[in-house]
C-alpha cells in the first residue's frame, strides 16, 4: 500500500492549539496551522520535520511530504542564538556525536574552506542529527556549517574529476595528433 496519508505534528509557542493531524500527501502546511487556530503574533520562526534535523521553511506555503513528521512554529522569546558565537572547549558536541567525530575542527576547516582537513576529520560521516548543536553552550551554528562543509567537499571532488578528465583528453589529442 503507497504512502497517501500522513500524521503530521503541529506543535510550538507559535501556534494557537498544538495538534496532531492526519491529512493526505500534499496537503499544504498553511492549511495545517488553520486546523490549528493559526499562528500567533510574533511567531518567526517555522521548522518542517522537527526540532533537530528539521529545516527552516521561509513561508507556509509548501506541501506535506512522505517524510514529514512535524511543522513548528517559535515566537520571538525562544531564539537562543548569538551573532558571533564563540566556542568555549567543553567538548560536549564531542562527547554526544554518535559517529565519534570532533565538530569543533570540522567546524573550524569548513569556515575557512580548508578541504583536505574536512576529508581527514570524516566530514562525510556526519548524519546532520544536529546532537552537537543542541548541546553547544555557545550556541554554535555547527550543523549548518558541517552541510556547507560537505558542500566544500563535494565541490571540490567534482572539480578534482573534472580536472583529471580534461587532463586525459588533452594527452589523448595531443597523442592521436602526434600520430
Amino acid at each position: 500500500m503507497p504512502v497517501v496519508r500522513k500524521i503530521v505534528t503541529v506543535s510550538g509557542s507559535g501556534v494557537v492549539e498544538p495538534k496532531n493531524l492526519e491529512c493526505p500527501i500534499g496537503t499544504p502546511v498553511s492549511s495545517l496551522l488553520d486546523a490549528c487556530g493559526g499562528l500567533k503574533d510574533g511567531t518567526y520562526k517555522l521548522i518542517a520535520g522537527g526540532p533537530m534535523m528539521g529545516m527552516a521553511q521561509y513561508t507556509a506555503d509548501i506541501s506535506v511530504a512522505k517524510g514529514t513528521g512535524a511543522i513548528l512554529a517559535f515566537c520571538e522569546n525562544e531564539e537562543k542564538t548569538v551573532e558571533n558565537p564563540q566556542c568555549i572547549r567543553c567538548g560536549k558536541c564531542v562527547s554526544v556525536c554518535p559517529m565519534h567525530l570532533e565538530p569543533l575542527f570540522m567546524y573550524q576547516y569548513a569556515s575557512k574552506g580548508m578541504v583536505e582537513e574536512l576529508n581527514d576529520a570524516h566530514i562525510m560521516d556526519c548524519m546532520e542529527c544536529g546532537a552537537c548543536s543542541y548541546i553547544c553552550p555557545a550556541r554554535m551554528h555547527l550543523t549548518h556549517m558541517f552541510k556547507t562543509g560537505k558542500q566544500l567537499v563535494k565541490d571540490k571532488a567534482a572539480a578534482d574529476r573534472a580536472a583529471a578528465e580534461a587532463k586525459k583528453k588533452a594527452e589523448e589529442a595531443k597523442e592521436a595528433a602526434a600520430k
